[in-house]
């Protein structure tokens, strides 16, 4: 219906919906019927050939004619237009689609109809058409040639040419900044002139011609196969559409590899670069096309100061400046220690965000294809604020979003210090710990026990070089006690002593490591030991200077005894060689096998005791002492320091006593872990 209104109007009828004009509904015009039919001025040429009238029969053949449009009108009828030998007019009405009508073609345009070039300027260029878009298929050679020395003026077009020699631009084309190819002040160059650009902006491009816009330029490549996804992508993309857009190539569109001028000229017979009319809003740098040895095509901006190459796309219509794109609106901020990934909702007609941040030099450029950025490398526990920005083809750029703010997450409390070793002198003890991953320093409180509690568990006075023997190479011993036994004990047991019967007390006895557990068993069977459950407590030497009496070490670790359970405990001694009178400790016969032991003689030395190694269960139980406290284990704190390293030694202390050690670690966000495990260690006398 518009192209015949278009027609109607190329031959006098008035505009508008008045009365007889080109919009209204019946006859409208003056001679236009008459020019278009049968011997008419028009060359037009109806024939009043009459019409079906649905119900199969034929009318006014000579008298009237209809001709159908594409048009429809309320579904079931079309706009068609009915000329009468009569009627000088022409009348436009919509009719049911079922009768039968005469029909004319129009012919569809061709992007560059029907031209194969243009001259501009005293040079003749070639056109090619690509898709629905008519291109000059060279790179503009047109304005007065200056010295790289000097940046171009406002006073004419001017250009560089490679080498400053006039033959390659003769033979490349001229190579310009951004403004001079866009026709707009130099200052343009170094910042953004939104307002002067226009939808089809002419610039350096010859009359009905202009400057490609960044989505005119996606077009291209998109006609040459490239997705619309991947045309959206920033860098690099696409398959084989550079190839296709080479000198060679066989879209036609012939482009370069005449490299580019920036502060010399660089890259001629590698790269090839072409402007678009797009800018990047507040930047000095404007959207570009890169082509390169690469089959494909790089999307990125340039800075609009460099002189690259201008390519012109015919103008199929000119219309008006569109609207600038409404304002982004942030759905989310998610937040990590060290990263904010902001989303935001998509707005039509952007082909680009913009992405503003309260953190220092961080201002972000997203393509029109993503919605979403992550910022990293920023500081935990830190309030960031962002805000977004949709630029349009045109540079037109709607208003920042509203401020949406998070703070970074803190990261987790460091662990607690583990690892703790010791070294004790009669004065001092010096304790070393595992440093701790994000720890700014430690925290250590000294303290010494809560009253102790013992219970002996065991009253015979038989005796036999058990359950730590230096009549062996090796010995490992196991014991179950019954909560029966245990009586009164119930909380955190930190001692354990043996009663030395006999023996030398110049026998050192040496690399002993004692395990604590709960275990439901009341009696032990022969065989292998199994480790599930044991807790090491103590790892040390085992003191016999007495020549009778308790025997006890102080456990480098409490073990928190349930008050309910009964306890097995194992006695591991490493190796150390036989020795003649070794000491003896007492043992009851408790009448059930509660008792095991391995070891291994001194000829056998190659064989120490291990879980798989067999151990025979018997009734002979070593009498023991366990020491307890109930309550705080720690009875009062001496001290409590901090420092940066992992080791601290404690002087000026008592000899012989022992004392407790439990230590946090602090990050630099005042994060404390929790508290290690309390250590023992005991002064030497």
């Amino acid at each position: 219906d518009e192209e015949y209104k278009a027609l109607e109007s190329f031959l006098g009828v008035c505009s508008g919906s008045g009365t007889g004009c080109i919009d209204a509904i019946g006859w409208r015009g003056t001679d236009q019927g008459t020019q278009l039919k049968s011997g008419g001025s028009s060359g037009f040429n109806f024939l009043l050939a009459g019409y079906n009238n649905m119900v199969g029969s034929f009318v006014n053949q000579d008298i009237s004619g209809l001709l159908w449009s594409t048009s429809e009108n309320y579904g079931a009828y079309t706009w068609a237009r009915f000329f009468y030998s009569s009627k000088a007019g022409v009348n436009r009405y919509f009719y049911d689609k079922k009768y039968g009508y005469s029909v004319r073609c129009l012919r569809s345009p061709t992007p560059c109809g029907g031209e194969s070039s243009v001259s501009y300027e005293g040079q003749n260029y070639n056109l090619v058409e690509i898709g629905d878009q008519c291109w000059i298929a060279d790179n503009l050679n047109v304005g007065d040639m200056i010295d790289s020395s000097v940046d171009p003026s406002s006073s004419s077009v001017e250009k560089w040419c490679y080498d400053n020699n006039s033959t390659s631009c003769t033979s490349q084309g001229g190579l310009y900044t951004w403004a001079e190819a866009m026709q707009l002040d130099p200052s343009c160059n170094n910042g953004s002139c939104a307002g002067s650009i226009n939808v089809n902006h002419q610039g350096i491009c010859p009359a009905g011609y202009h400057i490609p816009t960044d989505v005119e330029i996606k077009t291209l490549e998109m006609s040459l196969g490239m997705t619309q996804e991947q045309a959206n992508l920033v860098g690099v993309r696409g398959t084989d559409e550079g190839t296709q857009l080479k000198i060679g190539g066989t879209s036609g569109f012939g482009f370069r590899l005449a490299g580019y001028y920036g502060d010399s000229f660089y890259n001629s017979g590698s790269y090839g670069y072409m402007w678009s009319a797009s800018e990047i809003i507040n930047t000095n740098k404007a959207w570009s096309r890169t082509l390169s040895a690469l089959t494909s095509v790089d999307h990125s901006s340039g800075s609009k100061a460099f002189g690259y190459f201008v390519r012109c796309l015919k103008t199929i219509s000119t219309p008006n400046n569109p609207s600038a794109p409404s304002s982004p609106i942030i759905i989310s901020l998610v937040a990590s220690s060290s990263t904010v990934q902001i989303n935001w909702t998509g707005v039509s007609g952007a082909i680009y965000y913009a992405v503003s941040s309260t953190i220092p030099g961080q201002e972000i450029i997203a393509p029109v294809s993503q919605t979403n950025y992550t910022f990293s490398d920023l500081s935990p526990g830190t309030s960031y604020s962002f805000q977004v920005q949709a630029t349009d083809d045109y540079s037109q750029s709607s208003n920042f979003s509203s401020v949406s703010s998070t703070a970074t997450l803190l990261p987790d409390p460091p662990a607690a210090p583990s690892s703790i070793s010791n070294t004790p002198s009669s004065s001092s003890i010096i304790i070393n710990w595992d440093a701790v991953f994000g720890a700014d320093y430690y925290t250590i409180f000294v303290g010494l026990p809560n009253q102790s509690q013992t219970v002996i568990i065991g009253t015979n006075t038989d005796s036999q070089p058990q359950p730590i023997s230096r009549n062996w190479d090796y010995s490992t011993a196991e014991f179950l006690y019954l909560k029966s036994e245990l009586g009164s004990l119930n909380g955190n047991i930190s001692s354990l002593a043996f009663y030395k019967a006999s023996g030398n007390t110049g026998v050192t006895i040496e690399d002993v490591t004692i395990y604590l557990k709960h275990t439901t068993a009341t009696i032990l069977s022969s065989g292998s030991i199994s480790m599930t459950g044991y807790i090491q407590v103590y790892s040390g030497a085992f003191p016999n200077t007495a020549s009778s009496g308790w025997s006890s070490v102080n456990f480098n670790t409490p073990f928190a005894y349930d008050g309910t359970s009964n306890l097995q405990i194992l006695v591991v001694k490493g190796y150390q060689a036989k020795v003649g009178t070794p000491p003896s400790y007492r043992f009851t016969s408790t009448g059930a096998n509660r008792a095991s032991n391995y070891k291994s003689k001194y000829y056998q030395s190659d064989t120490p005791w291990s879980v798989s190694s067999d151990s025979t269960a018997t009734v002979n139980r070593s009498n023991i002492q366990l020491g307890y406290y109930t309550g705080d284990i720690f009875g009062s704190i001496i001290f409590t320091t901090t420092t940066l390293d992992t080791s601290y030694n404690f002087t000026g202390l008592s000899p012989n006593t022992m004392y407790h050690f439990q230590m946090s670690a602090t990050d630099a966000y005042s994060q404390t872990s929790v508290s290690s495990t309390i250590y023992s260690a005991t002064t030497l006398p």
